[in-house]
């Protein structure tokens, strides 16, 4: 069987994921949060932040869970819809943040170009939301070279479920 296409990670393979979002996270949790500046810390860490290295801890919520995870811990108290107008605030006020502070890991496009000319579909599979994928991929300069971006909120399942691959 030959590989006709590949499918990304985002946040980890394609983005610099604490160095781009700790700050956007910080930024937010200090201006929406109800315990304010003060309980910024306590908050990432009780999502999987790790004081000492600025970073997000392997396995932790902000490192494999879904935004709607993460909002669920640092806003217990509200229901579902609360939770999805946390997720939209993040996707949709602080997109200009996340464009300004968004860091690739390596220079995307050449690496894009040749997948392209070997003939390989590419596609983009993230625990973020469907509207998060697609801004960081138009404010990178690369989302024309996708067929597909796939959020958490594309599919019945997230990962670590296969669902994502089957839908690519």
């Amino acid at each position: 069987m030959a590989i006709r296409g590949v499918l990304f990670d985002k946040d980890g393979t394609l983005i610099e994921s604490s160095a781009t979002w700790v700050p956007i996270y910080k930024t937010f949790l200090a201006e929406v949060h109800e315990d304010g500046p003060d309980g910024v810390n306590a908050l990432m860490v009780k999502a999987g932040y790790d004081e000492a290295s600025d970073s997000f801890l392997a396995g932790g919520i902000l490192a494999a869970g879904t935004t709607k995870q993460a909002m669920e811990i640092w806003w217990p108290h509200l229901d579902a819809a609360g939770i999805d107008k946390k997720c939209q605030l993040l996707d949709h006020d602080y997109a200009p943040l996340a464009r300004d502070l968004m860091k690739p890991l390596m220079p995307l496009i050449p690496i894009f170009d040749e997948l392209h000319a070997l003939g390989l579909q590419l596609g983009v599979a993230t625990n973020d939301t469907f509207r998060s994928a697609t801004n960081h991929m138009v404010d990178l300069g690369v989302h024309d070279y996708f067929v597909e971006l796939i959020g958490s909120d594309s599919v019945a399942v997230p990962k670590p479920s296969g669902q994502m691959i089957a839908r690519f």
